[in-house]
C-alpha cells in the first residue's frame, strides 16, 4: 500500500514512496508483462486461424501462400515476442538508471561542478543559461557511464557517485549480467544462438527462444533492482526536485501550463497532468506548496 502523499513540499523529500522514474518503470513492466502473456494466450488461436484470416483480411492470400507459411510465421512471431521481451526488459533497466542518475545530478549539481555548491537547483532550473555546455555534457556522460560495461563495473560507478549500493542489489550482479549477455546475443547476432553465422546465404540456424520462466525471472529482477535502487540510492537524493522539474517543463510546453500562469485552474490542471502521466498525483496542498516554492526560488 503506497504511503499517503505529504501535504507540504520539501525539496529534500519525495512526494511519494518512489521517484516518478520508478513509477514509469512499474507501468512499463506491467504493460510488457500483459503484452507477453497476451501473445502466449492467443498463440494457439492465431496459429489455427489461417482460414478465417484468408476469408476476412484483404490481401492475406497474397502474403501467405498456404497454411504452412502461416504456421511458420506464427511460430516465428512467438520467438520475436520472447526476444523483444528480453531486449525491452534490459533496456528498461538501463533507461531507468540513466534517467534517475540525470535527475540526481540536476537536483544536486554540485556532484558535477563544485562551484555550484549551495546553489538552489530550482533557481538553476528556471535559469538554464547558468548551466554551461561542458556541465551538461559531463552530466550526461556521467549518467550514461552507469550503463556501460559489465554490471559489476556499473554498480561500482554508482557507489563512487552516490554512496553505497544495497547488498541485495549487489547479490544480483550475476543475474544482471546474464540478462545483459542474453540481450546482447539477441540484439547483436540476429537472435542466433551460436558463435558465428553461416556463410551466405545465412540465417539464424538455432534461434534464441527464451522460456516463459526466463522472461518472468528477468521481469521480476528488473522490478526488484529498480525498486531497491530507487529506495536506497536515487530517491533520497532526488527528493522533491523531480516534481518541480515536471512543473517547470509543463509550464513551458506550448498549450500546457504557460497560458495558465497564476490562474486558479493551474493547480487542478497540473495535478491532473501528473496523475495522467505517472499514475499518481500529490495532494492539492502539496502542489500549491510546491508552486509557491518554485515562484520564490
Amino acid at each position: 500500500m503506497p504511503k499517503p502523499s505529504p501535504t507540504k513540499f520539501d525539496p529534500k523529500f519525495l512526494p511519494f514512496d518512489t521517484t516518478l522514474a520508478r513509477q514509469i518503470v512499474r507501468q512499463h513492466l506491467s504493460h510488457l508483462n500483459n503484452v507477453f502473456w497476451f501473445g502466449q494466450s492467443s498463440k494457439g488461436v492465431a496459429t489455427g486461424a489461417y482460414a478465417t484470416v484468408l476469408a476476412t483480411v484483404p490481401g492475406a492470400a497474397d502474403r501467405f501462400k498456404d497454411n504452412a507459411a502461416w504456421g511458420t510465421a506464427a511460430n516465428d512471431f512467438d520467438i520475436w515476442l520472447r526476444q523483444n521481451a528480453v531486449i525491452s526488459t534490459a533496456s528498461m533497466l538501463e533507461v531507468y538508471v540513466v534517467s534517475a542518475g540525470l535527475t540526481v545530478f540536476q537536483a544536486m549539481p554540485e556532484l558535477i561542478d563544485r562551484s555550484l555548491l549551495d546553489k538552489d537547483s530550482v533557481h538553476l532550473l528556471k535559469n538554464p543559461a547558468l548551466l554551461t555546455k561542458p556541465f551538461r555534457k559531463h552530466m550526461k556522460d556521467r549518467a550514461e557511464s552507469f550503463t556501460k560495461g559489465r554490471w559489476s563495473d556499473r554498480l561500482q560507478r554508482l557507489e563512487m557517485a552516490f554512496g553505497t549500493v544495497p547488498a541485495n542489489v549487489k547479490a544480483e550482479i550475476q543475474n544482471l549480467q546474464q540478462l545483459q549477455d542474453l540481450r546482447n546475443r539477441i540484439a547483436h547476432k540476429y537472435g542466433h544462438d551460436g558463435e558465428t553465422l553461416r556463410r551466405a546465404p545465412w540465417e539464424p540456424v538455432n534461434a534464441i527462444k527464451p522460456t516463459d520462466a526466463v522472461i518472468v525471472k528477468y521481469l521480476k529482477l528488473v522490478d526488484d533492482v529498480t525498486s531497491e535502487l530507487d529506495r536506497h540510492v536515487f530517491g533520497p537524493l532526488v527528493g522533491g526536485y523531480e516534481i518541480v522539474f515536471e512543473y517547470d517543463a509543463w509550464k513551458a510546453k506550448a498549450g500546457m501550463g504557460a497560458h495558465l500562469d497564476g490562474k486558479p485552474n493551474e493547480l487542478d490542471e497540473f495535478k491532473a497532468y501528473i496523475g495522467r502521466v505517472f499514475g499518481r498525483s500529490p495532494s492539492k496542498s502539496y502542489i500549491r506548496s510546491m508552486m509557491d516554492y518554485y515562484q520564490k526560488a
